[in-house]
């Protein structure tokens, strides 16, 4: 006869993947675009307002503001 044992591993929360053995390395995510505003646009050289675009990045609004002068997010014409 063989005995089952409960396994040490926790299991995944529905609707999640399980996590990835330990040992093993997962691939690192795509980039998100930096939302403009965002503190991470803002390091990158963003000039769009912060509190303008605030309800853009929480998806409240369908359009963001994006300034004229922003290196980061204005398009190259």
């Amino acid at each position: 006869m063989s005995s089952t044992e409960p396994s040490t591993e926790p299991e995944a929360p529905p609707g999640r993947p399980p996590a990835p053995a330990s040992g093993t390395s997962t691939p690192a995510p795509a980039a998100a675009p930096l939302l403009p505003g965002s503190p991470a646009a803002r390091a990158a050289g963003c000039a769009c307002s912060v509190l303008a675009n605030a309800a853009y990045r929480c998806g409240a609004s369908t359009s963001p503001l994006i300034e004229p002068t922003c290196v980061v997010h204005l398009e190259p014409t």
